[in-house]
């Protein structure tokens, strides 16, 4: 039986979504393809790369031009800043492209260095382009309005006439390039077909609608010029006088168009459910058919209850022939449990059609007597089903993977090859025969194309073989290791299968088996091959009994990784290997272990970031706190402290530190009191009623005129501190000497929360503190000497004053500094 075969599949995509909406072809065969994608895509299917990127924030429309073999001849992308889709396509006679789309916002249309930008009018436009055989901008059409518009489907006639189908919310100008032709919906989604001339003037836009959902899913026209246009409506249709009324939820309709888009006459099928016309054609005598699915039961001819199908699941397939005056001539259903769905119907030179879409599940394709069983993979497959021009089924072909796969668009060249587009997630087997063509996917969802041969015959054979131990098949997809009659299929000399019968005598079997995984190339101990691509291998060795002693290597090749990054770092950088140090910027090379074990080539970036030494120097009275605030100096010298610069690298300081001190002692000389702090300015004080100043008692000398304890604050060399308190006893020296037997210590000074009292007298004693002010912030009585007495004070200068317990004649006054 003639059968479909794989001339030749390609896929491209990239690591974001990738759709295509429709395929065309020329009279030299080259295949044209229009769609949108995301983020980035490999617009070339070969093992070269042309990647183009899309705005991160929707979408870029696309128009992909490859030759008859399927190779990458240019690309085209239409950019904006938002959604822009490419949904239709067509070429003329003279190689001329027509596509049409829509876009949100704003786009260039020119896809040269030059700029031709246009503007939406409201949601979503629609847009005509047309580009030369060489993908050079030559002008592009904008209609739309204030509402959505999509266009589904377009086609030219002999004459190069454009003529589109979609759909419209709100109003639209249909014809903005040469005046107004403003049409305004009916409903929530109204019908449209339009018809311009090759220089996208406009001819003629014919709307339909209610207030439900009309939508014109797909377009033919005759060698008359009449347009024929299949769709679906909810509620209520209503064209001229003409008015249908749904059966159920949605109604298919198909509709003739006269050349200046009055209507000759529309038909309605449906059933309760959801009843929806997908695509349409025309046969060899210009009657068309079209295709669609229901659901539950639906009325293909209303002239006649005999023509009511039911549904065996879900959604299943209609097609339904009619003549040129729109009389029910056939028509035909299948499916299954699952959900099938018809993409679109292409007619050959011997008025063969094909209907290709998706389906899931399984289900009978033969909708006659017979039975052909279809059952989907791991996902959503495709088919491609025969009949001929009275609808009798043929045959029928799938192809899927191990993800989903959807046929958006199709098409049938001069020589009767019939090209199909779609998407597939994960991997894709684009053979629909029982070849393998396993193409993996690169993100979501990448693109397919594919080319079959029409009209093939198969042919049998049968060869008779013997051999030592196995026996690789002449496809050269298996390895047989017994003797047995085996089946293997070829390509003939027409490019069909040639089924093989094989009549295989196995001698003396003896096969050795390895799985292997290796990095870039394998070569077997004592062989001459090297393998460099994954794969199942022989290799041989010659036994004593003359036959050759077979391994059979399942070899994984893995290969070398690649990356880049960069990286900022203080002082110096060691490479992740641990093989180099710089201490420079530079761009270096390190080569690590991947997940494989095989090589990981690293390109780094290495920014060097110095840290710093500054030498500086400070003084400061009594005491210092570094810049990091880290550190009390409290003495000169040289000392060193760390900062952190904006990079985050260390800026050590390096600074002479002095630190000014003032002689705080006092002596006692007979009555006088004397500071040892000379040539500086004096101020003497009691050291009660908040240390209040003793007028005219500003000289190094004091001589007391009453008993009782004396300080005095001396500044010097721009600082200023206080001497300890010291009694004065105005009968003699009695008083000193008792307070020299009862020598109290502070420590530690400076102190963070708490400092403690020591003496060689454990007697009770009195504390009263004292800020910088005079003002007494705390007083304790009985307190125990080595006790820790703990403040929760701010940070600043206390001055201590410790008196023995019953003795107010005796007192020892300490200046404190807390931090």
């Amino acid at each position: 039986m003639a059968q479909t075969f794989l001339d030749w599949g390609k896929t491209f995509g990239g690591n974001g979504y990738e759709v295509s909406n429709g395929i065309a072809t020329d009279a030299e065969h080259n295949v044209y393809i229009a769609g949108d994608f995301w983020i980035k895509c490999d617009f070339d299917p070969s093992t070269d790369s042309l990647n183009l990127y899309s705005t991160p924030f929707g979408t870029d429309a696309f128009i992909q031009k490859l030759d008859s073999l399927g190779n990458l001849v240019w690309v085209r992308q239409i950019s904006g800043p938002f959604h822009n889709e490419g949904t239709a396509i067509a070429v003329s006679k003279t190689g001329c492209v027509y596509t049409a789309g829509t876009f949100v916002d704003s786009a260039d249309f020119n896809p040269d260095t030059a700029k031709h930008i246009e503007h939406a009018n409201g949601g979503s436009d629609l847009f005509l382009l047309k580009l030369s055989p060489q993908g050079a901008f030559s002008w592009v059409t904008i209609m739309g309005g204030d509402g959505v518009e999509e266009v589904d489907a377009m086609v030219l006639d002999d004459t190069s006439n454009l003529y589109l189908c979609g759909s419209f919310t709100d109003t639209c100008n249909f014809s903005p390039k040469s005046g107004s032709t403003v049409i305004e919906s009916k409903g929530l989604y109204d019908g449209f077909v339009q018809k311009l001339d090759s220089n996208g003037n406009h001819l003629w836009t014919f709307a339909f609608g209610s207030k439900g959902f009309d939508i014109a899913s797909d377009i033919a026209v005759d060698k008359f010029g009449n347009s024929w246009v299949t769709g679906y409506f909810s509620d209520t249709l209503s064209i001229s006088s003409k008015k249908l009324i749904s059966n159920g939820k949605e109604d298919a309709f198909m509709l003739k168009l006269d050349p200046n888009g009055k209507l000759l006459f529309l038909k309605q099928f449906g059933g309760v459910g959801v009843d929806k016309g997908r695509t349409i054609s025309l046969d060899k005598n210009n009657m068309p058919i079209l295709s669609g699915t229901f659901e539950q039961q639906i009325e293909l001819d209303l002239n006649s209850f005999s023509k009511q199908i039911n549904s065996k699941g879900g959604k299943d397939v209609i097609l339904v022939a009619l003549d040129a005056l729109g009389n029910y001539r056939w028509g035909r259903s299948w499916g299954g449990k699952g959900v099938e769905q018809p993409s679109k119907l292409v007619v050959n030179s011997m008025n063969e059609i094909f209907c290709l879409g998706q389906f899931f599940d399984s289900l009978d394709f033969n909708p006659g007597i017979g039975i052909n069983i279809g059952k989907s993979g791991l996902g959503v497959d495709a088919f491609i089903s025969k009949f001929d021009g009275t609808g009798n089924f043929l045959a029928f072909q799938q192809y899927g993977g191990i993800g989903d796969v959807e046929i958006r668009g199709a098409a049938i060249s001069s020589k009767d090859k019939i090209l199909s587009t779609g998407i597939f997630k994960r991997a894709l087997d684009i053979d629909s025969t029982k070849r393998i063509d396993f193409q993996q996917n690169n993100g979501a969802e990448d693109i397919f194309v594919q080319q079959l041969k029409l009209n093939c015959t198969s042919t049998i054979d049968t060869i008779y073989a013997t051999n030592c131990y196995s026996y690789v098949a002449p496809s050269k997809t298996t390895v047989w290791t017994q003797s047995g009659i085996y089946i293997d299929t070829l390509y003939s000399t027409q490019n069909c299968d040639s089924i093989l019968v094989v009549d295989l005598t196995i001698a003396n079997s003896a096969v050795d088996t390895a799985k292997l995984n290796r990095c870039t190339s394998y070569t077997p101990v004592g062989s001459a091959k090297t393998f460099t691509q994954s794969g199942i291998y022989l290799d041989t060795v010659s036994s004593t009994a003359g036959c050759d002693s077979l391994v059979v290597f399942d070899l994984t090749v893995q290969q070398s990784s690649f990356y880049s990054y960069s990286t900022a770092v203080c002082s110096s950088f060691t490479t992740p290997s641990g093989s180099a140090t710089v201490t420079a910027d530079t761009s270096i090379l390190d080569t690590i272990s991947n997940t494989f074990g095989c090589d990981s080539i690293l390109t780094i970036q290495v920014k060097i970031n110095p840290s710093y030494l500054i030498v500086g120097s400070n003084s400061s009275c009594r005491s210092l706190l570094s810049p990091s605030k880290k550190h009390l100096w409290t003495s000169s010298g040289t000392y060193y402290d760390t900062l952190t610069t904006a990079a985050g690298c260390d800026s050590v300081l390096e600074i002479q530190v002095t630190i000014k001190s003032i002689n705080k002692g006092l002596s006692m000389q007979g009555k006088k009191l004397r500071s040892k702090a000379n040539g500086a300015s004096y101020q003497w004080f009691k050291c009660i009623n908040e240390y209040s100043p003793i007028p005219s008692a500003i000289g190094q000398e004091f001589v007391p005129t009453e008993s009782g304890d004396y300080a005095v604050a001396i500044q010097k060399n721009g600082c200023r501190d206080t001497s300890e308190c010291i009694s004065f006893n105005s009968l003699g020296n009695s008083a000193k000497k008792a307070i020299d037997e009862h020598l109290y210590q502070v420590f530690p000074n400076p102190f963070n929360d708490y400092f403690q009292l020591s003496s060689s007298d454990k007697a009770l004693v009195n504390i009263e503190l004292l800020n910088s002010l005079g003002q007494r912030v705390l007083t304790k009585n009985a307190v125990a000497i080595d006790s820790e007495i703990e403040l929760d004070l701010p940070s600043g200068i206390y001055y201590l004053k410790i008196q023995p317990s019953g003795n107010q004649n005796e007192s020892q006054i300490f200046r404190l500094i807390k931090r």
